[in-house]
């Protein structure tokens, strides 16, 4: 490639004559760092930057480290390693995550479903979030719904991105609810939607919610749980009556509405969950969690 300076990349993948992913290969002996680094030092003015314009992956890789792979202008720290069982036999760990990452459909998945741009920082996924949202997606389209497991710092958010972007993509008139309980997690996951492209409309009241849910303009809300009700734990029966007394006689939410539970282990037990299901009986629930759930909690959030 010229540039002003040459330089030669090792391997190049193309897609219909564009280069979308890149490897540069290191001997055994020599750290995949070194070829990070050398990934990073392509991408400035000085050398090939424009040969970066269209790619997507960019991975560096030996015999003994296997492959590490981040997107453009990704700094080295963040470059991730892939994690998946496989029942063939490797003679190098460079041949099984060449087979993993870089078969013809798990690289165009990565690409179309799993890269985003955060804050205008391209992205794509741990290979916890591809997995997590695999098996979300499968039970999206059974309309069945779960809890989806995490740790500090696992990228959350950018996992319901993802999630809600296929669910828009390839389920029929579907919209996507997101609930907090925290006004400061409310504002986070809007944030976090608004910079990945996607914009979300925020419920100002409970009547605000109702109306829009009942109104298909809003593929993408979310709400703080308290619009479901501002009333103690003890009091949920009577809450529960009132909102069936008080919707409106025609009141459905329309569209196939998905909603996500942030933290749901703090509000997805016993009545509060019964008084969302009241609202909302035919939605699709998926709870976001931390925390693992006791076998009575389980019980109860079922």
């Amino acid at each position: 490639m010229r540039g002003e300076n040459r330089k030669r990349p090792d391997i190049v993948l193309y897609v219909n004559g564009l280069a979308l992913g890149v490897l540069e290969l290191k001997r055994s002996t020599v750290s995949v760092n070194e070829g990070i680094r050398q990934n990073l030092d392509n991408q400035k003015s000085v050398f090939i930057r424009h040969f970066f314009h269209t790619m997507q992956l960019v991975m560096a890789g030996n015999d003994t480290e296997g492959i590490r792979y981040a997107t453009i202008q990704t700094e080295e720290k963040y470059y991730l390693k892939w994690k998946e069982e496989s029942g063939n036999n490797f003679d190098h760990l460079l041949e099984k995550h060449l087979s993993q990452l870089c078969r013809k459909d798990r690289f165009l998945e990565l690409i179309q479903d799993f890269t985003l741009f955060d804050a205008g920082r391209k992205k794509v996924c741990r290979p916890h979030q591809y997995f997590g949202v695999k098996a979300a997606q499968r039970r999206m389209l059974d309309r069945d719904g779960g809890i989806i497991w995490h740790c500090q710092g696992s990228g959350k958010s950018l996992t319901m991105v993802w999630l809600a972007k296929w669910i828009r993509e390839h389920i029929d008139n579907s919209r996507v609810l997101i609930i907090t309980d925290r006004d400061e997690l409310d504002k986070q996951i809007v944030g976090v939607f608004g910079d990945a492209g996607e914009e979300m409309t925020r419920a100002r009241s409970g009547a605000d919610l109702i109306e829009k849910l009942n109104r298909n303009e809003h593929p993408l809300l979310c709400s703080l749980i308290h619009k479901f009700g501002r009333r103690e734990e003890v009091e949920f029966d009577d809450f529960i009556e009132e909102i069936r007394r008080s919707l409106p006689p025609d009141f459905k939410a329309k569209g196939e509405v998905f909603v996500f539970v942030d933290e749901c282990h703090r509000t997805q037990s016993g009545k509060l969950h019964d008084a969302m299901k009241t609202i909302l009986p035919n939605s699709v629930f998926v709870g976001f969690t931390g925390t693992p759930l006791l076998k009575k909690g389980q019980e109860e959030e079922h």
